[in-house]
């Protein structure tokens, strides 16, 4: 299973947490996946296995 860290706020969480978070992106204007503590764009995150 793939992990997520946040780059912002170094939250380490499941990926499917990260986009059960998601949200608008003013980055790419679309919706997707989220940080769930610091709501950062998902552009911020690493993935990790």
């Amino acid at each position: 299973m793939a992990n997520a860290i946040c780059e912002e706020c170094f939250y380490k969480g499941d990926k499917i947490e990260f986009e059960e978070n998601s949200d608008y992106c003013i980055e790419c204007v679309c919706e997707h996946a989220m940080c769930p503590k610091c709501k950062k764009a998902y552009h911020s995150a690493s993935i990790t296995e």
